[in-house]
């Protein structure tokens, strides 16, 4: 379960919450945990970001704005998005069809990034009656995760706190 968590944060957490401006955030030159300020600084930060890793999880409330973030961002720099709110039935044919899906897309939109945002990322594992319920989606997620990125496929994952990966 560590590695999974580490996959998904690996390079890059942002949190959606706090204050930090923007240029306190380059100044500091760190793609680690950081809270963003206003939207405008959380966007630049973002885009920044997207720069350097292919892997990026937004912590943060419910409400506090990420899917708006992401819509936001995906706008500005022109790409395709296919967002998923929770995979609730996480298998095997669920990950090899997305996957197809969005190499297809890769394929056709070849000068156009192509992102995955999986928002409320923790539902995966709620309903997970048995330990290797969960074991086989955090599986399942390490896959798609591990193909996605061979694919240059940027990931974008949202939870309300890092606690909630940690405690599955």
């Amino acid at each position: 379960r560590d590695s999974t968590y580490g996959r998904i944060t690996r390079s890059t957490v942002l949190e959606v919450t706090g204050f930090l401006s923007f240029e306190q955030f380059q100044i500091s030159e760190q793609f680690e945990l950081k809270t963003l300020g206003g939207f405008n600084d959380a966007l630049e930060l973002l885009k920044m970001c997207f720069k350097v890793s292919k892997r990026i999880l937004l912590l943060g409330p419910s409400g506090s704005g990420k899917s708006t973030l992401i819509k936001k961002f995906c706008s500005d720099i022109n790409c395709f998005l296919l967002k998923v709110d929770g995979f609730s039935k996480l298998s095997l044919e669920t990950c090899n069809a997305y996957i197809s899906a969005l190499v297809k897309l890769k394929n056709v939109l070849s000068n156009i990034p192509v992102i995955l945002f999986i928002d409320n990322l923790d539902r995966i594992f709620k309903n997970s009656p048995s330990k290797t319920k969960k074991d086989d989606k955090i599986n399942f997620l390490t896959y798609l995760i591990d193909v996605l990125k061979k694919e240059h496929i940027l990931i974008l994952g949202a939870v309300p706190h890092n606690g909630l990966l940690n405690a599955y």
